[in-house]
């Protein structure tokens, strides 16, 4: 792209270029606008994960999640009563097939 003076103004432009220079001007535009839908998302997502990382429910779930960890006989404990749980769901058959 260059900057071509049209025959007979000393200055000015050639339309070309100013074509140019306004389509660049409008894709920045574009993009801005893009990414600043695109930050207003994220952050309402967020936001809702933030309300839901303060409810009770969740801290509870923590709680016990913080609890299975740290005692060393739980664990053990939980995946042996899984276990159990699925091995009488294939005897039975599983409900609804």
């Amino acid at each position: 792209m260059t900057r071509e003076a049209e025959p007979g103004a000393d200055a000015a432009p050639s339309r070309r270029y100013l074509a140019t220079l306004a389509m660049s001007v409008a894709e920045a535009e574009s993009r801005e606008t893009r990414l600043r839908q695109r930050a207003e998302e994220a952050e309402a997502q967020l936001q809702a994960v933030r309300q839901r990382l303060r409810s009770p429910r969740h801290r509870i779930a923590d709680a016990i999640g913080d609890a299975v960890q740290r005692i060393p006989v739980v664990w053990p404990l939980l995946a042996r009563l899984t276990e159990a749980v699925l091995r009488r769901e294939e005897r039975r058959g599983r409900p609804g097939a």
